[in-house]
Order: structure tokens, then C-alpha cells, then sequence
């Protein structure tokens, strides 16, 4: 996804995600991505990783092993057998996936099934990812019939009839009626299955809609390997077997009948059509009011129609996503297996990728790649909803509670600051909207953040005659606000003002044009906005259009601009709360820029910056520093956002410290319309598909993006109305 590699940004996240790091999106590029060269003496040796495989999955674990060992990857990775693997029991033994796999001694496991939440087990903290179909085929052994298979047709109620030993000849008239032409011979069926049920027997069961209890005559097989080498053996048996086992001991298999009654063989097609037609991705269910880790993907026997193959699912990896010393090189391997040189393999036992046959698991894959969280959102709100012109809508948000400001004309000859709340987490907003500034002058360009109780809104007004930085706060989240104040100098023009809040600490930058030249000058607050220090100059000789921009964390504070005129993106940071900076350092080689944006985190940084009026930025483009703006990366871009214009971010904290940032973008997606456009990040490695959140006919420009806990929220103004209203998205991750 990303226009340059991006290996260099690696450190700017804590390790939790450091494993982001090495995934190049493999959709992108067709292919593996490059990684850590690995064994030959010129870089660290590779990580080596227990997989511990159920019995159905060992010959896949193996060939997948072989493969990725001899690539340049982070892991050597080590298959284990164990039949526990695919026990039915895991989940009344183990609490989750973490304690199963440390009873092994394994770094992750590859079976038939994912383990089902009973007992005390939960998916808390647990990934399980498809990464194969796993198609049974009915097999069996009638002498005089071809050595290939014949397809001796059977639906589910006459193969429940076989299994269960209440049809015990093959001559049945059961079987004779779905097979007229085949000649069955009147001989005793024997019927072979798994002794310990595995993932095998629970396909077959769920295809018959029913337990089977096995006739005392029947076969009970070990290992799926027992059990084809068993009916190979017996005259006139039947049993069942992994697909790729069927065909690579050249055995014959039954049709059987789909959802359509229309009877399939198993092949790389009709196991392809019944990922396309059967697969189930699974929402989070809701227990005692909190959300839960959704189960795991499968697929649903009554959708697979339409040419489908019926007793299809998947097998699963199954790994920790707490901390740990091999997790980098286990989101490797999976991140491999889930690739095209990883899916690849497959082809050689006749099954098809997963990923290629359906969207919702390969964004799944992408996302686990990414080791980035999913933001859905839902439909847009209409915030403002008049006949006024209502512009630049800005957002923040602390805890539960979401804050909107915007410009909006007033009388159709001025334009004052209006402001909206939401106590619902942006589900609904109060009635009514309350005007900050109430005045004869113009104001605009508001900018709104928030932390605890503290709303604070600057804005620009010229009611004086000359434009000025005003002040407003709330300490009472947004129930009321205080006289606004003017924080610049009333003898010089000020604009462009930004706002960043940290704690009790509020920070103010803007331009001021001064008689000879432009300063970006910042004053700071220690108490909540209740005084400011003297004014500071962070910059002279700045372009009259530079934008400043400021993010701060604790007592770190970071200013960037753009310079048009001059060329370039300059960058200054504070560790005393903005009472002095060090010297601008240039963060492009001299690029034009036309907007960019700043988000700190800890000792990390993340800019990014795009067009503006005149100046095009061909691409979203970012930079990222991981020792408190000491020093940046190179620039690098994301060829998913063309010409991307008014880009905002904000960084979200996940569940082990890690921090993902969301970027929102303007970009026009066809002639004449403009959309708004979100991608997010766990450290600029990889970059997820674009979501279009506007995604209307109008033109929708100027976003603004806050997190709050699992919360993303963007505003923005739209045309679609025929005039300009402010729109409002909300968006949960999951």
C-alpha cells in the first residue's frame, strides 16, 4: 500500500505492534514482500516457532513450514503433532488460547475447528484466522468400480442412514434410488471413522443435521491417515477424509447434495464456490450490556447452493495477541500463510485460496496483516439541518462525550461560532446549538479539544478590527462557557489558530502577520485555560499561508508548518510545556505542502500532510519519529489517497499500549465530487483500504477526526444539501 518501503518507521510503536513493521500489504504487490535478510551472517537469525498441528492440518503445516523457511522471513518455524490440538475438550480446560498454547509450549496452532466459548474459555485476546478450506469427502471402497472417483451420488438423510448402520447393504434401496444406473452390489457396508472425534466427524455432522452414533460393526480410525488407509483396505467400506487426502491417495468420493439439491463433487471449484456462497463472518455478540470478541468465520450449510460442494469449513491458525517474546515472528508466519506465495501452496492438493474467493476474509487477513483494528461506521448525521451555510465543522471528544463547533452565517452578512455536544458517545447530540461568539465581527476557522471536564474552542474574529485569536472554555463539558478572550496581539492580524490539549495544559499556536513578517507564535496554559503565559515566538519568517499545527503529550509539545512560498515542512518541539523550542528542522526535502497535520504519543510522532488551493500533493504523505522529534523518518507515502486535500489524524490507544492512527482526507474520487475519505495505521507500515465516509453526490471537504476509547468520530461540511451543512460519522472498533 505504501509508495515507499517503510521498514524505517518500524520503531515508532511500542513492540506489541512492532510486528506491523514487516507486512508490506501482500495484496498489493501479488507476492511475498521482502523481509530481514535472515541465516547467511548479515542480519539476526531467524526466530524459531512451535506450530502445533491438529492431525487433519500436519501435511499443510508441513508443506507451509518447508516453504517459509526458505524465505527470507522473521520465523523457522517447527511443526508439532498432537491430536489435542482438535479437541473437542480445549475449551473446558483452557481459559483461552494463551493457556492452551503455553501448555504446549507452541506459538501458535493450526486445526480443523476453532475452539468453541464454553466453560470458561473466551476469545479475549485470541486471534483465529481461516487460512485453508477444509472440504470432507464421503469416501469409500467398492471392488469393480474405477480407481478414480465415480461419484456415487448421496444426500444427507441416505448417508446418515449409511454411518449410522440403519443401511447396511449397498444395494439399499435408498442407495439404489439416487443411483440406478451404478449396478450397487449386494454386499455389507463397513463403515470407518475417526475413534476421537475431530473436525472431520463435525463437518460430516453438521452436514447431516444430526450425532451420529456408530454401529458396533464399524471401524474406529486413529488419525485421519488410519482412517484412508483403512477403507483403501477393506472392501466395500466407506468413511471420510480430508479432500486433499482423497485425492492425493487417488480414492473415490461420493456426490453429494447441496442446499439446491443439486448433487457436487468435490473439486477446487465447487469447494471455491462454497467459500464464495457459504461463508459467515461473524458480529460481536452483546452479553450483559459489553460487547464480546466475535467467534471465528464459518461457513453455513444451508447457503451452500449454487454449485457449492456442501460439507466444506475451514481450518484455522489460532494464536495469542498478548505480548510475548515470538509474537513478531507468529504474525509473520500468519501474515505469510494468508499471502499468495502462503495460499499458493494450496493449489497443490486442490484447494483454493480462501482469500480469492471472498472479500470479507481477505479484509480480515489484511486487518490481522496491518495488526491494525477495524473502524465501522455508520451512517452520516446531519448535525445542522438549516438553511444557513454552515463550514470548517471541527470535532473532539473525552470519554463519553463528543464536541462539535463549526462557522455558520448568521443574518446572511456575518458568520459567528456555533457549538453541539453528545453525552451518548456521538449516538445522539443535545437540541439545539449554542453560539460562542455572538458578535458584529467575523469569526471562523474555530478549533475545538477537550480533556475531562475541559471544552476548549479558539477561533479568529475581527470584530476589532483586526483579526484576533479568541479564547473560550467550558469546565462543566460543555454545559456553559466562560467570556471568550483574545490570546493574540490586537495590533498585528492573527489567524489560522490551532488548539492541543494535554491534562490540565492547553496549548494556542496561530500566525501573526507583523509589520516585516509572518511568526507562528504559541501561548500555553498550566491550568486548564484559566491564564496563559506570555506569548512565544516558535518561527519567523514563515509563509503568510502556513498553517501551523500543534500536538501535544505531558509536557512535549510539537509544532509543524508548511511554508508555500518557501518550500517545505518544518518541525519544532518543546519538553517544558512550550516555554522554548528547538531549532525548525525540515521534514521533506523541500516539497511543497500544502496542509499538514501532527499527533504525539509517548516519545513517538506522527506527521502527515497533503494539498491545498494551488499546491497538489500527488499522495497522502507521512513522516514518523520514534524519539520525541529528535529525528524523522524519509518521507513515505500511501498511493491509496491521491491528491489528498484538509487531511486531519488522530492516534487511538489499543488494548496493550500500542497506538493506531486514523487519518481522514479529502479527495476527489470522480469529476466534479469530493469525498471523505479514512485510512488508518499501527505505525506506517502498512495502511488499511480507504473507507468512504461522505460517499454521497455533493462535495464534502474540510474533515476533523477525535478517538475516544474504542470511538472514531469525523465531521465535515457537504454540499449535498444544496447548501452547506455540517455531517457527522460515527465509528466503533472492533
Amino acid at each position: 500500500m505504501t509508495g515507499r518501503k517503510a521498514a524505517a518507521l518500524a520503531v515508532i510503536v511500542v513492540a506489541a505492534v512492532a510486528v506491523s513493521a514487516y507486512f508490506m500489504l501482500f495484496y498489493a504487490s501479488g507476492g511475498m514482500p521482502p523481509g530481514p535478510p535472515n541465516g547467511n551472517g548479515t542480519g539476526p537469525p531467524k526466530t524459531p516457532l512451535s506450530v502445533l498441528s491438529s492431525p487433519a492440518t500436519f501435511p499443510f503445516v508441513e508443506k507451509w513450514a518447508a516453504q517459509y523457511n526458505n524465505g527470507d522471513n522473521l520465523g523457522k518455524v517447527e511443526p508439532v503433532y498432537s491430536a489435542d490440538a482438535d479437541d473437542a475438550n480445549i475449551p473446558v480446560l483452557y481459559s483461552n488460547v494463551s493457556s492452551f498454547l503455553a501448555g504446549y509450549s507452541a506459538d501458535l496452532a493450526i486445526a480443523g475447528r476453532p475452539v468453541q466459548p464454553s466453560g470458561n474459555f473466551t476469545y479475549e485476546g485470541s486471534v483465529f484466522l481461516p487460512v485453508s478450506p477444509q472440504a470432507i469427502a464421503v469416501v469409500y471402497n467398492v471392488p469393480g468400480f474405477p480407481d478414480v472417483p465415480s461419484g456415487i451420488k448421496l444426500d444427507a438423510p441416505t448417508l446418515y442412514a449409511i454411518l449410522s448402520g440403519n443401511a447396511t447393504r449397498w444395494n439399499d434401496p435408498r442407495i439404489t434410488a439416487l443411483n440406478p444406473d451404478l449396478g450397487l452390489p449386494d454386499q455389507p457396508i463397513a463403515v470407518v471413522h475417526e475413534r476421537k472425534a475431530g473436525s472431520a466427524t463435525e463437518l460430516v455432522e453438521r452436514y447431516l443435521n444430526a450425532t451420529v452414533a456408530w454401529p458396533g460393526s464399524s471401524k474406529a480410525a486413529e488419525s485421519p491417515d488410519a482412517l484412508s488407509a483403512t477403507v483403501r483396505q477393506t472392501p466395500y467400506s466407506i468413511g471420510y477424509v480430508d479432500f486433499s487426502n482423497a485425492v492425493q491417495t487417488r480414492m473415490t468420493f461420493a456426490a453429494l447434495q447441496n442446499s439446491d439439491g443439486e448433487y457436487v463433487m468435490p473439486s477446487a471449484d465447487s469447494i471455491a464456490r462454497a467459500v464464495q456462497n457459504g461463508t459467515v463472518v461473524h458480529e460481536p455478540a452483546v452479553v450483559d450490556g459489553k460487547e464480546t470478541v466475535a467467534m471465528p468465520p464459518t461457513t453455513s450449510v444451508g447457503q451452500l447452493g449454487n454449485g457449492s460442494y456442501p460439507v466444506v469449513g475451514f481450518y484455522y491458525v489460532a494464536l495469542s495477541d498478548a505480548p510475548g517474546a515470538h509474537k513478531a515472528a507468529s504474525f509473520d508466519f500468519v501474515r505469510w500463510m494468508a499471502s499468495p506465495a502462503g495460499q499458493q501452496m494450496l493449489a497443490d492438493v486442490q484447494y483454493p485460496s480462501i482469500y480469492d474467493q471472498n472479500e470479507e476474509l481477505k479484509v480480515m487477513a489484511e486487518e490481522l496483516a496491518a495488526g491494525m483494528p477495524s473502524a465501522r461506521f455508520e451512517n452520516a448525521t446531519n448535525l445542522t439541518n438549516n438553511p444557513n451555510d454552515s463550514v470548517y465543522g471541527q470535532v473532539a471528544a473525552s470519554g463519553d462525550r463528543v464536541y462539535v463547533v463549526w462557522e455558520e452565517s448568521v443574518e446572511g452578512q456575518n458568520y459567528d461560532i456555533f457549538f453541539k455536544r453528545s453525552q451518548n458517545g456521538g449516538r445522539t447530540f443535545d437540541g439545539g446549538a449554542a453560539n460562542l461568539s455572538r458578535n458584529a465581527g467575523f469569526s471562523e476557522h474555530p478549533q475545538v479539544a477537550a480533556a475531562g471536564s475541559g471544552v476548549y474552542v479558539v477561533w479568529t474574529d475581527n470584530t476589532s478590527g483586526s483579526k484576533e485569536v479568541m479564547f473560550a472554555k467550558s469546565a462543566s463539558s460543555g454545559n456553559a462557557f466562560g467570556r471568550a478572550i483574545s490570546l493574540s496581539d490586537p495590533a498585528n492580524s492573527s489567524y489560522n489558530a490551532e488548539i492541543a490539549v494535554a491534562g490540565s495544559s492547553v496549548y494556542v499556536v496561530w500566525q501573526e502577520q507583523r509589520q516585516n513578517s509572518t511568526a507562528i507564535v504559541m501561548r500555553a496554559s498550566a491550568d486548564g485555560g484559566a491564564t496563559f503565559a506570555e506569548p512565544v515566538t516558535v518561527a519567523e519568517n514563515a509563509s503568510p499561508e502556513s498553517f501551523p499545527k500543534v500536538a501535544a503529550d505531558e509536557d512535549s509539545v510539537h509544532v509543524v508548518w508548511g511554508n508555500p512560498g518557501q518550500q517545505g515542512l518544518r518541525h519544532v518541539a518543546s519538553s517544558d510545556g512550550g516555554a522554548t523550542f528547538s531549532q525548525a528542522a525540515l521534514l521533506n526535502d523541500g516539497e511543497a505542502v500544502g496542509e499538514a497535520q501532527v499527533v504525539s504519543y509517548g516519545s513517538s510522532v506522527f506527521v502527515v500532510w497533503g494539498g491545498l488551493n494551488l499546491n497538489t500533493v500527488e499522495r497522502l504523505t507521512y513522516v514518523a519519529s520514534a524519539d520525541g522529534g529528535a529525528t524523522f523518518s524519509e518521507p513515505a507515502t500511501v498511493d491509496t489517497i491521491a491528491n489528498p486535500m484538509n487531511v486531519e489524524l488522530a492516534a487511538m490507544q489499543g488494548q496493550n499500549s500500542e497506538h493506531f492512527v486514523h487519518i481522514a482526507a479529502q479527495v476527489e474520487t470522480s469529476p466534479g465530487n469530493e469525498e471523505i475519505l479514512l485510512v488508518s495505521t499501527a505505525d506506517g507500515s502498512i495502511f488499511t483500504e480507504p473507507v468512504n465516509l461522505s460517499n454521497n453526490a455533493g462535495i464534502s471537504e474540510c474533515p476533523s477526526i477525535a478517538v475516544s476509547g474504542n470511538n472514531v468520530y469525523v465531521v465535515w461540511e457537504d454540499r449535498t444539501f444544496g447548501n452547506n451543512e455540517i455531517l457527522f460519522a460515527r465509528g466503533s472498533v472492533s
